[in-house]
């Protein structure tokens, strides 16, 4: 097969055998996923807010590579409307980023983002724990998922930056993202729980 050169050739570089095997191995992977398979096996979860009359429902679908499994696009779904256009506009993005978690992307950040989104209101309270956001419990959900797929580790402490730029951790007690040093002392402001005791 002879290739024809239209241009000049102003520089030559070669790559080393070891280098080029370190490249190739991410660029197939990343290039075997971008098309959807025909079928894929992925998990639902149910979200009930007090912000919404209906449950969202949140489905992540996952991707099979080298036995293992990787997130590949996530859908929320609900009876509910009022937050279609967000909805849709967030899983598009995460299902983009979750297209890259194969190719070694880290896609924890996903979850710090989402659970560092704070509703202008205050939130609410579920389960005995304090909620900032609807969108950070979509966040909960996604670190739920990734920690069943063993892509981060189970009780990684997260730390967020509230709007008055305080930062907060989560709580080991209630799991809520309202830890704060207060004179010295990790202490909780949903459940009261103190490191100090």
């Amino acid at each position: 097969m002879s290739v024809t050169i239209a241009k000049k050739i102003k520089n030559i570089q070669l790559v080393k055998e070891e280098e080029k095997s370190i490249i190739q191995p991410q660029q197939i992977t990343f290039n075997k996923i971008t098309k959807r398979p025909p079928e894929l096996v992925g998990s639902t979860y149910k979200i009930k807010s007090p912000l919404t009359e209906h449950a969202l429902y949140v489905t992540i679908n996952d991707i099979e590579i080298n036995d293992k499994r990787y997130p590949f696009e996530i859908f929320i779904n609900s009876k509910s409307l009022e937050h279609q256009q967000w909805i849709i506009a967030i899983t598009r993005l995460i299902s983009s980023l979750f297209r890259n978690s194969p190719s070694g992307m880290d896609i924890s950040f996903i979850v710090t983002e989402l659970r560092s989104v704070f509703d202008p209101n205050g939130g609410y309270t579920l389960k005995h724990r304090r909620v900032p956001s609807l969108v950070s419990e979509i966040g909960d959900v996604i670190e739920k998922h990734l920690i069943k797929l063993g892509i981060i580790e189970d009780n990684k402490i997260i730390l967020v930056e509230t709007p008055s730029n305080n930062k907060f951790r989560e709580c080991p007690s209630c799991s809520s993202i309202s830890l704060v040093m207060l004179d010295g002392c990790w202490t909780c402001n949903s459940c009261g729980y103190s490191k100090c005791g």
